[in-house]
């Protein structure tokens, strides 16, 4: 398991890049999560890859308005001991770059200054949290929905837990729908109903 106040034991800094250019990372821990949106994949959670690629779509979410300037993004290719060839969303200030990492200090403050203010800081650092809990929760409680589909012994169709950039959603049953309220950090402000 993962948490976010979780520490990386290797870095993707310290991995290597292969014959092709591709960084290839070794796992530190086990599982995977699904992120939602127009991405619709599952991210493996070794090396904090779900926690920084999910922070930075929290981040790409924000509004303009609610910034004071945009961050200078950049796009590595990096493998994942599943092998499959992802991108890894990180931003650059004077030569250096960074994750978006709730725990590395230098980084999250030049993530805070580009926010409008201090409140909107707290509420892209809550969508980040909210983003690991949705994780941690699926890794823990295998819904009896999703049990019986992966093991075959249904035919129903199910929509997997999914993190979708504001709201973690659960395992549904296909042709269920499933509403959820905005949460604080969708707003400008703070949210006026309730």
């Amino acid at each position: 398991m993962f948490s976010a106040l979780s520490t990386r034991s290797q870095s993707l800094k310290e991995s290597t890049p292969s014959a092709s250019g591709v960084l290839s990372i070794a796992p530190t821990n086990a599982g995977e999560c699904r992120m939602g949106f127009h991405i619709k994949d599952y991210y493996p959670i070794e090396n904090d890859y779900y926690h920084h690629q999910t922070c930075f779509w929290c981040y790409s979410f924000t509004p303009p308005h609610r910034k004071k300037y945009d961050l200078n993004i950049t796009k590595d290719r990096v493998v994942l001991s599943d092998g499959k060839p992802r991108l890894d969303m990180k931003f650059v200030v004077e030569n250096e770059s960074y994750h978006f990492d709730l725990q590395e200090e230098e980084g999250w403050g030049h993530i805070v200054s580009s926010m409008a203010d201090i409140l909107e800081a707290i509420k892209l650092e809550d969508c980040c949290r909210e983003a690991i809990r949705c994780c941690e929760q699926n890794l823990k409680h295998d819904s009896p929905v999703s049990i019986k589909y992966m093991n075959g012994t249904t035919e129903e169709s199910v929509c997997p837990a999914t993190w979708d950039g504001w709201t973690c959603f659960p395992d549904t049953k296909g042709g269920d729908v499933v509403t959820f309220k905005c949460p604080p950090y969708a707003y400008k402000g703070r949210p006026e109903c309730t």
